[in-house]
């Protein structure tokens, strides 16, 4: 998980796609921080979202606790930047994946009708706007 946190470079993206593969459920907060952790190294195969990103990508194979992950993330993120946003939509990407086009919807409107602070609703509507848009990736 160390090389997950800290690392960047090759071994952090074998470790990444790794944790994915094994459907390492412990290491879906850890993923979630790094979504927007960009691969540069992908370039070098083949260039896909999937390569590029590869913290949402295990996300996604880790399944419902990954989804969790990346809701938990969602509340605690700020999309104020364009970093931001674009780091809502990663893990919105995640819950769109793992829940299906109407289901991600109704699980982030719950998040939604759940949340505590103006902050958290503010993000899981942006991430819930997402949705249409990235239904492409």
């Amino acid at each position: 998980m160390r090389i997950i946190r800290q690392g960047d470079g090759e071994l952090k993206a074998i470790a990444v796609r790794a944790v994915g593969d094994l459907r390492a459920s412990e290491a879906a907060p850890v993923l979630a921080k790094q979504i927007d952790w960009f691969d540069k190294w992908a370039f070098r195969l083949e260039f896909t979202i999937e390569s590029a990103y590869p913290c949402t990508f295990a996300l996604v194979k880790i399944g419902l606790p990954g989804a969790n992950a990346a809701l938990a993330e969602i509340a605690a993120s700020s999309g104020d930047t364009p970093a931001g946003k674009y780091r809502l939509k990663c893990l919105a990407l995640v819950v769109l994946r793992v829940y299906g086009e109407t289901l991600a919807s109704v699980v982030i409107k719950d998040r939604l009708s759940r949340a505590k602070t103006a902050s958290e609703r503010g993000n899981y509507d942006a991430a819930l706007k997402c949705l249409p848009q990235i239904e492409g990736w």
